[in-house]
């Protein structure tokens, strides 16, 4: 990039982003044009060295290098996050379908025996009502013969 003589426009930092570790800036002029003209872009660079320096020193307190490296430790972060919340999702998923299917179960225990108990009643009738029907015949049939 070459030397540009200076305009009247506003300089705007587009973003900034880490990936890893690799620090880049995107600078665009109010025209849209990215440039940097090199006494600017020896400053921004020896600025990013200097912070890639700190950061990657032994010394450097931990919250610094993980403000730093956010949008990278958040994604390693959510993703073991995520796969811990997936075993406990799988775990207790099949527990709940291990209860649902007990419940299902019980369920159709409960209705198979509340059937049984009507066919039992049902046929405790049928029978007394034909008792009933032959003790009428029986002395319907000593009427007839006397």
């Amino acid at each position: 990039m070459g030397d540009h003589p200076t305009r009247g426009n506003d300089i705007e930092i587009v973003g900034t982003e880490v990936v890893d570790e690799t620090i880049t800036t995107e600078i665009n002029d109010s025209d849209g044009k990215n440039y940097l003209s090199d006494e600017i872009q020896e400053e921004v660079s020896s600025n990013l060295l200097h912070l890639k320096t700190k950061w990657n020193s032994p010394g450097v307190l931990k919250r610094n290098k993980t403000s730093l490296s956010t949008p990278h430790c958040n994604l390693k972060t959510k993703l073991s996050q995520w796969s811990a919340q997936k075993t406990e999702c799988g775990a207790l998923q099949k527990e709940y379908l291990r209860e649902e299917h007990e419940q299902k179960l019980r369920h159709n225990e409960e209705r198979h025996h509340k059937y049984l108990q009507e066919c039992n009643l049902r046929m405790q009738h049928m029978q007394e009502k034909h008792e009933l029907e032959l003790q009428l015949l029986k002395k319907s049939l000593e009427l007839n013969k006397m």
